[in-house]
C-alpha cells in the first residue's frame, strides 16, 4: 500500500512539472526559499488529532533518494543538510523527539567527531495527522525527524522539523526522475518516501497546535 502510495504521489508531482521550463539553480532556490507555510490549526476546530511514530527505510528501493550518494555539487543529501544546518546554527539538535534536552556545543562536538553521513540507514518521524472544520481535508505534519545510524535502534539526534524546512527548502535533491528541480521540503510535504508506522496515537495533546510551538 505505501508503494502504491508513493507512486501516485511522484506521478502527480512529475506531472506538475512537466509542461514547466527546467530553471536555474538560482531560481530553484528562490524558490525554495519559501517553503509553503502550513494552515493554521486551532484546537477548537479539531476534529482529528493522532500522533504516529514511523521510519524510512534508505535501502528500500521507493526510498532510493534517501540512499547516501553525491552526483553533483550542487546537489545534497537529507543528512548533509542538517549537518550543515546544525553546524551553522540554523538547526537545533535534541537528544529526544519531544525536545526536552537541547544538546550543548560539546555534545555536538563529540557527536559528529566521527560521524560518516554514509553510515544513516533510516530516518525516524515523528507525526501529527491532523482534521480540522477549518481544513478541506485532514493532514500530516511531521514534527520530529532523527538520522539512524547502520542497526542502531534509536535516532542518533532529533531536530524539530518545522525548523529545519526552510534549511530543506534551500537544497536540490540528488534526482533526475523530473524536468525540474525538487527541493528536499519538496520530498518531505509531499511524502515522496514509503514509511513503516511503528506506534499510533489518538489526541495526544502534547502540542499547542495553534502556532505548531513545541510545549
Amino acid at each position: 500500500m505505501n508503494k502504491i502510495i508513493f507512486t501516485a504521489i511522484a506521478a502527480s508531482l512529475a506531472v506538475s512539472t512537466s509542461n514547466a521550463q527546467p530553471q536555474s539553480v538560482a531560481t530553484s532556490r528562490k524558490h525554495l526559499e519559501h517553503a509553503k507555510p502550513w494552515e493554521i490549526v486551532k484546537e477548537k476546530d479539531l476534529t482529528e488529532h493522532t500522533r504516529s511514530w514511523s521510519e524510512i527505510d534508505c535501502k528500500a528501493r521507493e526510498n532510493n533518494l534517501f540512499a547516501y550518494s553525491r552526483k553533483s555539487s550542487r546537489d545534497v543529501n537529507l543528512i548533509d543538510v542538517l549537518i550543515s544546518g546544525i553546524e551553522s546554527g540554523r538547526i537545533k539538535v535534541y537528544a529526544d523527539d519531544r525536545f526536552t534536552k537541547e544538546m550543548s556545543k560539546d555534545e555536538l562536538h563529540l557527536l559528529l567527531k566521527s560521524f560518516s553521513p554514509a553510515t544513516v540507514t533510516k530516518y525516524n518521524l515523528k507525526e501529527d495527522r491532523l482534521a480540522a472544520t477549518t481544513l478541506t481535508g485532514p493532514v500530516m505534519h511531521i514534527v520530529s525527524l532523527g538520522p539512524v545510524m547502520g542497526d542502531s535502534k534509536e535516532p542518533l539526534f532529533w531536530v524539530y522539523y518545522p525548523e529545519a524546512r526552510k534549511a530543506l527548502a534551500e537544497s536540490n535533491v540528488n534526482c533526475d526522475d523530473y524536468d525540474t528541480p525538487i527541493t528536499w521540503d519538496d520530498v518531505m510535504e509531499h511524502r515522496l518516501f514509503s514509511e513503516h508506522v511503528t506506534k499510533s496515537i489518538d489526541h495526544p495533546g502534547q502540542f499547542t497546535l495553534e502556532d505548531g510551538k513545541k510545549k
